[in-house]
């Protein structure tokens, strides 16, 4: 994976989410070089919230949205952040951190409140009886420590030891199909042929081991 691949990739899929009106509003990650490495998304706040223990999760959520600490908006309040760190000359993927935030509890856009309220295509976003949580998507081959730490793995909820082994770190397609297929199925049928198309190519790169595939593994 490269800094130039990603980033064009990111680009197009968060087109497609304005375009289908799931992103009501986004901020454009920007790059970020420091003296041995280049971060594309970086957010700083995202990484203080996650390490916020024993807060409740309103608290967590109201804090993003406080500090614009996220790239993503959905018709739903849910935040997504994308955040990739190369090497300094971009040919070298060091690490990745993909987060989605989900929000509490549904937000008042006024008159488009109302709107995506009445709209189908919206149903699975507005259901009173969801029960929502965070997730995101690691990469972080120096800190792996075989199955207890999969150098790519996925965590759901604020659970400190959920580390979900996964294939291969995650493409900004793969992540927001995967976020979008499954939490906005509706919105994503009715505009398939938008999502369904190709991106960018990114360069793959293996991250499971064997050891890892003998347990409960997301293949992505």
């Amino acid at each position: 994976m490269k800094y130039l691949e990603i980033r064009r990739q990111a680009e197009i899929m968060i087109d497609r989410l304005i375009e289908s009106s799931l992103s009501v509003r986004q901020f454009r990650p920007s790059t970020g070089t420091g003296a041995n490495s280049k971060t594309y998304g970086s957010i700083k706040a995202v990484r203080e919230t996650l390490a916020m223990k024993s807060v409740p999760y309103q608290d967590i959520y109201d804090s993003l949205l406080e500090k614009n600490s996220y790239h993503v908006m959905m018709v739903d309040g849910s935040l997504l952040s994308f955040q990739y760190t190369f090497n300094a000359g971009g040919e070298q993927l060091e690490k990745h951190r993909l987060t989605y935030f989900p929000s509490p509890k549904l937000p008042e856009y006024d008159q488009l409140y109302e709107e995506y309220l009445c709209d189908d295509i919206y149903i699975d976003a507005h259901d009173e009886s969801l029960v929502k949580f965070p997730m995101r998507f690691d990469y972080d081959p120096v800190n792996a420590r075989g199955i207890m730490h999969p150098a790519s793995h996925m965590t759901l909820g604020q659970y400190t030891n959920c580390r979900v082994p996964v294939t291969m770190p995650v493409t900004p397609r793969k992540f927001i199909l995967f976020i979008v297929r499954n939490f906005y199925f509706t919105a994503y049928k009715a505009n398939k042929n938008l999502f369904d198309k190709s991106a960018p190519f990114v360069t793959p790169v293996t991250a499971i081991t064997e050891t890892e595939r003998q347990i409960s593994h997301f293949i992505i």
